[in-house]
């Protein structure tokens, strides 16, 4: 006779909860997204603040942000779905309750990031840009 404790759970039972490296790397996540959106900032500060400089040379600044902004934050976004989605309950198959966790945890890590790099820049996170750069007072 086995006790309730010793006894294995058959093949077809499901978790009901995620693994612990999704977890981990939901926290991880937070880290990640911070770091993405501040950025994303610093990029089009950049392209702001560089403007001036660029007309004067007689070019633009215009698409550096989106370059080097926005494609990295798009990008942090998919290895943390994919990276997130693939790590939610271990050997199972992948199904779509498994990419929604993913998609709602890098969702509200996103969020978070978004806020701290928006607070970081005094509310102007999306206001920044080459056609701000004659508004811009340092």
């Amino acid at each position: 006779m086995s006790s309730t404790r010793t006894a294995q759970r058959p093949a077809t039972a499901r978790r009901r909860s995620p693994g612990a490296m999704f977890w981990v790397l939901s926290v991880l996540g937070v880290v990640v997204a911070v770091v993405a959106w501040v950025w994303f900032g610093m990029a089009f500060l950049e392209e702001m603040t560089e403007q001036p400089k660029a007309v004067a040379a007689g070019t633009s600044m215009a698409g550096f942000g989106f370059e080097f902004g926005t494609v990295p934050l798009l990008v942090a976004h998919a290895v943390g779905i994919v990276a997130l989605g693939l790590t939610v309950f271990p050997r199972q198959p992948r199904t779509g309750r498994a990419w929604g966790y993913a998609l709602a945890s890098v969702a509200i890590a996103s969020l978070i990031g978004m806020i701290a790099a928006q607070v970081l820049f005094g509310g102007r996170l999306f206001l920044m840009g080459a056609g701000a750069a004659d508004v811009f007072v340092p």
